[in-house]
């Protein structure tokens, strides 16, 4: 009979550890989908800001321009940005 009792407890504790991992998993991946979401967020905020600027200053312009020209390193963003005269 106790032989059977612990069993019954192992299998008990392994299932609350494998419901445990599961859980952790889950929140993990929720945080990396919450953390994507809140970037891409930041990115329309700051880039519509940067935008508004842009059109009021010249030199912000100026500014913006050189830093794409410095960050910006991938052709397909390099043609689009060309052709939206932005370099």
């Amino acid at each position: 009979m106790a032989l059977k009792s612990a069993e019954t407890k192992l299998a008990a504790l392994l299932k609350r550890q494998s419901d445990i991992k599961a859980a952790l998993s889950a929140e993990r991946e929720k945080r990396k989908m919450q953390a994507a979401k809140d970037q891409g967020r930041l990115t329309v905020i700051v880039g519509r800001s940067a935008l508004a600027n842009a059109a009021q200053s010249p030199d912000f312009k100026q500014l913006l321009v050189a830093a794409l020209r410095t960050t910006v390193t991938d052709p397909s963003e390099e043609k689009f940005l060309k052709a939206q005269g932005w370099l």
